[in-house]
Formats: structure tokens, C-alpha cells, sequence
């Protein structure tokens, strides 16, 4: 980024030097109008930032004389003044001045200055499903589009886009309102609209020939983000497209944050499967989803046999290594439905949904021996079952279903441990 600093005095160029050099952008500076306009015709320039009055002419003369030139008539222009005059800033904003920045306040001039290079120092990153049949138009766009970095993919057809665009994850769609074929811009809009996944959000910048209000009006009702009217003026579309993609990127980001928090409500940090709390609840729901619908649901608690032992000769190190892993060997045995979560300790719970009784022993026999065959984090380590099953026509509650496990679970271990006991059955399976 190419700066052009003029200011007529020592102390507010070593201030605006203090400040570019924190952002490590380099300036030319000058002290004067005329100076500046020569620099500004011998070199090319991002950012023009000068003083309301200069020793030889007027900051708002210099800016009136670039804006009446085309290859500056959309260079960003800073004026610093201590002039507050309502007329002043009115004269300033129609001779073209882009932002106005007091000088009377050292911290907030220094302030403004960061918040506004920063700005424009901004890159967006992303992937654009642009829609425009005009080539000469899309030439122009597809330019600067990659200019700023974005990957883009061009399509001169609404339909092809469609279905292009459900294959692929986009960030932005720019379209032409009235493009070939038989779907138009709004017809795509309203396609997207009216998905049931979160790419009904993605936002739209429509683009039209037709600029009147009834049309910029209907087009954002049908839930376009922006419009644009042509011809497209360069330094106006990098301003949409990055504020559209800016906003984008903290959308993604909040939404994330959220998945990940809702993620820590209902996960066992250690093991990564569900928490009591989450299972106290979904298992609330599915004991009453099997009553209703008269399906059989088994219940399989486990707990692993002297594990106070590898946290007393090992450390706990060594015992929440055991626990993700075998965390991960339940996860890996459910299928689509159950539940797998840590209820405590070393205390783990499978919910088998539409699951009767003789399959849930085959499954805890099968769990039990994983196991006991793993030895996770190179412990040897067994696992005690109680299986608890609510059967075809019987009305029970989960705490109740529980409490028969839990049961069954002490059954196996006075049977010898490293072995599976039935709820309302006195004698553990052996194995």
C-alpha cells in the first residue's frame, strides 16, 4: 500500500509517522498542494491524506483538481483539520473529501487513522459464484476479483450455476439480474432463499442495468444482501464484496463458536463422548420414544475393574489415557441411534435403541472382550457389565432401567469381575 502524506508542519508528520510505521506502511511526504499534485501525477498512489490548509493553497483545492481528474477520481482522500464548522465539513464532503479526521485530539486522530488504514489494509478471502452473460461485463469484475485474491467461478447461465453451486461451497454469489437462459438472477436467489440448510444464508450482491427503486427494492425483498447498479464502478464493488464477505467471515466464526460451545454442554472433555447431563436427558427421550412406539431398548453400563489402581502406580496421566482410549473403542462399537457417554469416573453407559435383550448380551459380550484385549495406553485393563433391557409392553422410566444395570453391574463384579450380569438375574454370566 503507496501513501501520500501532506502536511505542513514537523509534529504531524512525525505523527502520522508513529502511526503507518506501527501498521509497517511506508509514505511520501510533502508539504505543500502543488508538491502534491505533482507527486500524485508522476506515481500511483492508494491513499491521500492531507491538511485543510496548506502554506501555498487550500487541501480542499488539491482534492477538487484530483477528482476532476480520471485517474483520480476515486483515490480515498483524508483531510485532517481542527475545524469543526458545520460549513466546513459540508464544503469538505462536496469537494470529494472520502474522511474527515480531527486534529485538536492527539489519542483519537491516532485512533481513526489505525481503524481506517486497517480497513483498507483488509483482505478478504473466499470463493464467489459469479453469474454474468455479458462478457465485456464479466472481464471487467472477473479482474478485480482475482486482484483481490477471491476464487472465482464464472458461469453465464443461472442453471449451470444452480447446479454448480450444489456441489460446491461458496462464500459470496454475485449474479446479473437478467442473464440467458431460462432462469434468471432472481430466480436463483430465490433458489437459494429457499433451502433448508445453512446455505440459505450465504450472501447475494445482485447486479443490474435497470437502477430504479421499485427494482433495487423488489430485488432486496427476494433476499438479496446488496445491490449494485451498472456500470459496475471498480472501487464500489471491492467496498460491497468485502464488507458482504467481512460479514460473512464473522457469521462462520460466531456460528462455530456456538456449535463448539453447544459441543462443551453435552461432551465429556476427556473422552469425547457424551456427559451425564446430555444423557440424562436424551435417554429420558428415548425410554419414552420405546414406550410409545413398542420397541424393545437396552441399557449397558460398564465399569472398569480396578482402575483406582493405574491412577495410584501410574498417575492420573496414565488413567485419562486409558479413558480416552477406551472412550474411543465405545464410540467406534454404536451404531447410528445409540448413545455412548461417560457417566461418571470410570463408569460408562451404551444406549441401544430397537435393541432386545439376547442382542445387547452378544454386544457386551463383545464390548467386554475389546477391552480386555485393547490395552489401552499399554495397561491391562477389564470391565464389568450389568445390561438392563426394557422389553416389548413394559412401562418403566430411564432412572428405573438404570438402577436394574447398576444392579446387574455389582453382580458382576462379586462374580469375579471381567465378565456381564443381566438386570433380574441373580447369577453373573460367566465368561
Amino acid at each position: 500500500m503507496r501513501i501520500l502524506v501532506v502536511v505542513g508542519t514537523q509534529l504531524y508528520q512525525q505523527l502520522i509517522q508513529s502511526v503507518l510505521g506501527d501498521l509497517h506502511i511506508q509514505a511520501d511526504y510533502v508539504a505543500d498542494g502543488q508538491s502534491a499534485l505533482r507527486a500524485i501525477r508522476q506515481h500511483s498512489y492508494d491513499l491521500l491524506c492531507l491538511e485543510l490548509r496548506l502554506p501555498d493553497m487550500s487541501g480542499l483545492d488539491v482534492c477538487r483538481q484530483l477528482r476532476a481528474e480520471a485517474a483520480t477520481a476515486l483515490l480515498p482522500i483524508m483531510l485532517l483539520t481542527s475545524d469543526d464548522k458545520e460549513a466546513t465539513l459540508k464544503e469538505s464532503l462536496e469537494a470529494g473529501i472520502t474522511e474527515i479526521l480531527r486534529k485538536s485530539n492527539f489519542e483519537d486522530l491516532s485512533r481513526a487513522f489505525r481503524q481506517l488504514i486497517g480497513s483498507m489494509l483488509t483482505q478478504v478471502k473466499g470463493r464467489v459464484l459469479y453469474v454474468e452473460d455479458s462478457q465485456m461485463a464479466a472481464t471487467v469484475t472477473l479482474r478485480l476479483l482475482e486482484k483481490m485474491g477471491l476464487n472465482v467461478d464464472h458461469f453465464s447461465s443461472a442453471d449451470v450455476a444452480w447446479e454448480q453451486f450444489q456441489r460446491q461451497d461458496y462464500d459470496l454469489i454475485i449474479t446479473d439480474i437478467l442473464v440467458e437462459g431460462p432462469l434468471s438472477g432472481v430466480g436463483l436467489l430465490r433458489q437459494i432463499r429457499g433451502l433448508n440448510d445453512e446455505r440459505n444464508r450465504i450472501p447475494v450482491l445482485a447486479i443490474s442495468g435497470l437502477d430504479d427503486t421499485a427494482r433495487r427494492i423488489e430485488i432486496l425483498r427476494q433476499g438479496a444482501n446488496d445491490y449494485i447498479a451498472k456500470p459496475v464502478i471498480e472501487e464500489e464493488l471491492r467496498a460491497r464484496v468485502t464488507n458482504l464477505l467481512t460479514a460473512k467471515h464473522l457469521f462462520d466464526t460466531v456460528r462455530a463458536q456456538q456449535k463448539k460451545l453447544e459441543e462443551f454442554a453435552v461432551t465429556d472433555q476427556l473422552t469425547g463422548l457424551y456427559n451425564r447431563h446430555f444423557l440424562h436427558e436424551a435417554a429420558q427421550q428415548a425410554v419414552a420414544n420405546a414406550n410409545r412406539h413398542q420397541y424393545p431398548l437396552s441399557l449397558l453400563l460398564l465399569d472398569l475393574d480396578y482402575f483406582k489402581r493405574i491412577n495410584d502406580r501410574h498417575g492420573h496421566d496414565a488413567g485419562d489415557a486409558v479413558l480416552r482410549e477406551i472412550g474411543a473403542l465405545l464410540r467406534k462399537s454404536c451404531r447410528d441411534g445409540d448413545i455412548a457417554a461417560r457417566f461418571g469416573g470410570e463408569e460408562f453407559v451404551l444406549l441401544l435403541v430397537k435393541c432386545p435383550l439376547d442382542d445387547a448380551r452378544i454386544k457386551a459380550e463383545r464390548v467386554r472382550a475389546e477391552i480386555e484385549a485393547a490395552v489401552p495406553a499399554g495397561h491391562r485393563i477389564t470391565a464389568s457389565i450389568g445390561v438392563a433391557t426394557l422389553a416389548l409392553g413394559q412401562q418403566t422410566c430411564f432412572e428405573e432401567l438404570f438402577k436394574q444395570a447398576d444392579l446387574a453391574v455389582y453382580a458382576a463384579k462379586r462374580g469375579g469381575r471381567n465378565r456381564l450380569a443381566l438386570a433380574d438375574q441373580t447369577a453373573p454370566v460367566s465368561t
